[in-house]
């Protein structure tokens, strides 16, 4: 959804042509009513790429895109180029992600998530450009580093739950606790610093 926002001061990615075609999806969808920020798509995928399975796009696509995506992109060649910018931006994170060898290398870091970097100016401007509203000073909260991409992440975890178990909340098992550590470690991006919960957590 456009809230008016300002461009971010920054990018974690370097272009590349993959990468140029993935947000100009992204960017072009948003025109259509999508929330397809680059950084959220990037975290859905992120975790579409962590899934216990391969989750195909005619599942996946429908609910990043939505009816969005076929409004943007109604001829069916303008459709296909457009998927394909996107599936291919989801392989190259399924192969940062593949296990074997992330389990043979594990000091080593292969993803490097697509984090905004967003400034107090940056959430002032959208603040006076919406005169004080509720809408604009929520738009301002949601301008922190990591927090569409998380949200992302989380919106695929909600999308496919069969695929991201959570453990039982009293199973002391390991990795029981280090998948709710590390959930809580993303979901915690999504969170405002002015929050009981995120003051809670630190």
């Amino acid at each position: 959804t456009d809230t008016g926002s300002p461009e971010p001061t920054d990018t974690a990615q370097p272009s590349d042509p993959t990468f140029d075609a993935f947000v100009q999806v992204c960017t072009t969808l948003t025109g259509f009513d999508g929330d397809t920020d680059p950084a959220f798509v990037d975290g859905y995928f992120v975790a579409l790429a962590a899934s216990r399975r391969f989750i195909d796009t005619d599942e996946w696509l429908p609910r990043v895109g939505g009816e969005a995506f076929e409004r943007a992109f109604a001829d069916p060649q303008d459709a296909a180029r457009a998927q394909g910018a996107w599936d291919a931006w989801l392989s190259r994170r399924r192969l940062e992600l593949e296990p074997e060898r992330l389990l043979d290398r594990p000091d080593e870091v292969f993803v490097s998530p697509l984090f905004d970097e967003w400034t107090d100016e940056d959430r002032e401007d959208v603040r006076r450009q919406g005169d004080g509203s509720e809408e604009a000073e929520q738009a301002a909260d949601a301008l922190r580093t990591g927090c569409l991409w998380a949200s992302g992440f989380m919106t695929c975890l909600e999308d496919f739950p069969d695929d991201w178990p959570e453990p039982d909340a009293a199973d002391p098992d390991d990795e029981a606790e280090g998948y709710r550590a590390m959930l809580q470690l993303i979901e915690c991006l999504t969170v405002s610093p002015q929050d009981d919960a995120y003051r809670q957590f630190v």
